[in-house]
């Protein structure tokens, strides 16, 4: 699962890039996370719901936001390579990697019109799943931010040119649209 391996490569990046004992094997663990994720993608830049073992896609629902989580994987590994003074043996294959997922997304789930990423089935409750949900949109936030981090400490800034362009439009957006009274609002529908 991208969700759950993207949950996984937060922590592991964090303990990556303490000064722990465990930061060797965290980052092992998230090279070998982002080895698998760069593995299973598709060539568009799409990653689904949840892969077996050999990389094969096994996904049941479509979730908009494995897109961004699997982008996100890759933007935390290259950032703990960086931290560390790693070198990124594959870099130009994982920054290509993260430039088509993002124009996959934007291809495919951006609404330019609103500023925000539409899903059908990111939170699992039938009665609600579809329209714009601020996990779906926080996950491309946090790709978006990711993507600049890769940017800057990898001085590619101009490769996430669009992305970056996007992200100034949709981040307000973001801040304006799901949080009401000082609360964040978790779905709007299409129609309101």
């Amino acid at each position: 699962y991208p969700r759950d391996s993207a949950c996984a490569s937060r922590f592991l990046y964090s303990v990556a890039t303490s000064r722990l004992k465990a930061g060797e094997a965290a980052f092992r663990l998230l090279g070998e996370i982002s080895r698998f994720i760069l593995h299973c993608r598709r060539e568009d830049g799409y990653w689904g719901q949840r892969y077996g073992i050999d990389g094969d896609d096994r996904g049941i629902y479509k979730q908009e936001d494995n897109v961004a989580h699997g982008a996100a994987i890759l933007c935390r590994y290259l950032l703990a390579a960086r931290s560390r003074g790693e070198a990124v043996s594959n870099l130009e294959a994982v920054l290509d990697a993260i430039e088509k997922a993002f124009s996959y997304a934007k291809k495919h789930y951006y609404r330019n019109e609103i500023h925000l990423f539409y899903s059908t089935t990111s939170i699992h409750e039938s009665a609600i799943e579809e329209g714009y949900s601020i996990w779906v949109n926080y996950a491309y936030l946090l790709m978006l931010r990711l993507m600049e981090m890769v940017g800057e400490a990898f001085g590619v800034s101009e490769r996430f040119g669009e992305a970056m362009e996007l992200k100034s439009g949709f981040e307000p957006t973001i801040e304006k649209i799901f949080t009401m009274s000082g609360r964040h609002v978790r779905r709007l529908k299409p129609n309101g």
